[in-house]
């Protein structure tokens, strides 16, 4: 085994260095390798403001599978020519929020600028919303794409502070103000449903897709939004958001367009598929 690993060159682009201390972190560095702290070791106090910490031994497998994913993502994203907008899709309950907002403070760590944004703060308005309570009617209202396409176009790649007016979800006004500071490195990450479509499709530069099944997204509606709107909510994901879904994976099929597809069925276990 010793002249094995003397005579054979091992590339670290599947490695992940876990430690408790600046020296594990420095190593890191030197062979480009992504990094996990974990903090119950005798150095962690001087790695406590790393992108991934963990305070328990139990939760390693489950950041290794995250590590490695947002890993990868970084490595793809650093080839492109900014300025980049980054797409986080997904169905229903597939965990993009989540997802994006770990990969930002990820990234952010390893030193880039990000801003992130949710198509959920892009909503039309009830009235408009529900002019059509088919799925259909729920891919064509649910969202005021014209507004997000001319915000990401006014920001990408441009320096930029300042506030937007979007609909307040819960008051059906637009009277909340989403603050945007982008420079032309900054990377973009844009997250929701319904999201790999025209007019935004095209403004989109690298595209990833959460995938799980329609099984799941029930589970997960059940266990998220039952609690907070009760369980005839689940009528709703039955009888419009899981047929709406349906149609948009058929009509304009989203993972095809992806560079990266992942399944999220299992949050603590996240893993890459590979292209069909």
């Amino acid at each position: 085994m010793k002249d094995f690993l003397v005579t054979q060159q091992l590339s670290t682009e599947n490695c992940i260095m876990i430690g408790d201390s600046a020296t594990d972190f420095a190593a890191a560095q030197e062979n480009d390798m992504p990094f996990i702290g974990v903090s119950y070791g005798y150095g962690s106090d001087k790695i406590k403001d790393m992108a991934v910490m963990i305070d328990n031994v139990e939760k390693i497998g489950t950041e290794i599978y995250k590590t490695f994913i947002y890993s990868k993502i970084e490595k793809e994203v650093a080839n492109l020519k900014k300025p980049i907008v980054l797409g986080v899709n997904g169905v229903d309950t597939s965990g993009k929020t989540v997802f994006a907002e770990a990969l930002s403070i990820y990234l952010q760590h390893r030193g880039y600028q990000t801003q992130l944004m949710h198509m959920d703060d892009f909503h039309n308005p009830k009235e408009m919303r529900y002019k059509d309570t088919s799925p259909q009617g729920y891919i064509n209202y649910a969202f005021d794409l014209n507004k997000l396409e001319s915000i990401i176009t006014e920001i990408k790649g441009n320096d930029v502070d300042k506030d937007f007016h979007v609909l307040d979800f819960d008051l059906d006004t637009y009277t909340k103000k989403l603050h945007i500071k982008t420079t032309r490195n900054t990377i973009i990450i844009l997250e929701g449903v319904l999201l790999y479509r025209p007019p935004i499709s095209n403004l989109i530069d690298y595209k990833i897709f959460l995938d799980i099944s329609f099984d799941e997204v029930l589970n997960r509606a059940n266990i998220r939004d039952v609690p907070k709107y009760g369980v005839e909510f689940l009528d709703k994901y039955k009888e419009r958001y899981v047929p709406a879904q349906k149609l948009y994976l058929q009509k304009y099929n989203p993972k095809k367009l992806c560079d990266m597809v992942i399944d999220n069925n299992d949050y603590n276990k996240p893993f890459i598929c590979v292209p069909e």
